[in-house]
Formats: structure tokens, sequence, C-alpha cells
């Protein structure tokens, strides 16, 4: 059973309530290996939260995967810049995701429409919900911030330490070599000499 407090560990007693009375709502779906949630330059009108397998968000750049996240249990999956460019640059565009996010092994996820998703002001429960989207956007901020500050400071050895030492040990173990490689910035034969050393 997914409980909330292992999602967002700051809220209160009631608020945790009122937000898992709302997951415990949500239709859960089967996610099978290689299953795109979403597709780069594609409409989207749901969000995921994960309960289960192990997930990869990228985008193309040269005909090549840049892997951006991995995400496990109790994670959202979320292609946060285009509702961030929707809500506030193109008030009237689609929402369109700029990244693709693939289940990478079996899963489930719980899946909630994008309109439930974003906080509205008429919501009885607006403050709960506003903090609850706010602290899902930072996590995301700061997950991507992580890897640009590795990539960009730490050598390839480094890298690769930090990600052992950060990632929960499911990713750590389960994420395809190739696909960690390209996390790190680095090619699948430079990541292999690093682990042998």
């Amino acid at each position: 059973m997914f409980k909330m407090n292992q999602l967002i560990p700051i809220f209160n007693e009631q608020e945790i309530a009122w937000l898992q009375t709302q997951l415990s709502a949500l239709p859960i779906k089967n996610v099978i290996k290689g299953q795109m949630l979403y597709q780069e330059g594609q409409a989207f009108d749901a969000v995921y939260i994960t309960l289960s397998g192990l997930y990869r968000s990228f985008y193309l750049f040269d005909a090549q995967e840049i892997n951006l996240r991995f995400l496990a249990g109790h994670s959202l999956l979320c292609p946060f810049s285009a509702i961030a460019q929707r809500m506030y640059v193109e008030h009237d565009s689609a929402y369109i995701s700029a990244e693709s996010i693939e289940c990478v092994s079996a899963g489930q996820v719980l899946v909630m429409p994008l309109a439930s998703f974003l906080p509205q002001t008429t919501n009885a429960h607006f403050l709960t919900h506003i903090k609850a989207f706010n602290y899902t956007a930072l996590e995301h901020y700061l997950s991507l911030e992580r890897r640009l500050k590795m990539i960009q400071q730490k050598r390839a050895k480094d890298r690769y330490d930090y990600f052992c030492q950060v990632m929960p040990p499911e990713i750590v173990l389960g994420m395809p070599q190739f696909h960690v490689a390209s996390y790190l910035g680095l090619t699948p034969e430079a990541l292999s000499r690093i682990k042998k050393n």
C-alpha cells in the first residue's frame, strides 16, 4: 500500500490524511518493460506516481538518447518543464512533453489526471495541494541541478561514486549500465573501465 509520508515527509497528519485519500482514489496501472509513459513532442493529460519498477527520463540530441533522471518507487513521473511552460509562459498551448519517460523494468503506477495534479484555487484544500505541488517541483529541480553539478564539477570516477551514494539501491543495481553511462555523461566503455578499477 502506498504511504503518502514516504513520498512527502514534510506534511502534518491532517495534510497527509487528505493527500492519502486523494491518492487512494487513483487507479493503478501495470506498466511493462519498454513502455513509454510520455513521448518527447507529444501532448499528455496525466501524471504518474510510481509504486514499483524502474523508470528513466530522457531526450534526444543528435539522434542519441540523453538520460536526465532515474526514478524508482514512490516517485512522480511528470514532464515538469512542459507544465511550467504552460502555466507561466504559453497559457493557451497544450501540455507538450519535452522529454520521454520509459519503463525500464516492469512495475505499477498510480494514474492522476493532469487537472487533478494542478492546484486549483477553488479547492477547499488548496494550501495543502499547492504545498505538495511546490514540493514536487522543487524536488524535480534539485534532482536536475544535482546531475548538472555532478557532470560539470566531478571527474568520471567521482561521478560514478556519487551516483552510487545518492541513488536508491534498486536504481544502482537494476539500471542497465548503458543508461547509467548516459546519465553520468560517459561512454559505456569508460564506465566499464571505472567499475573494474
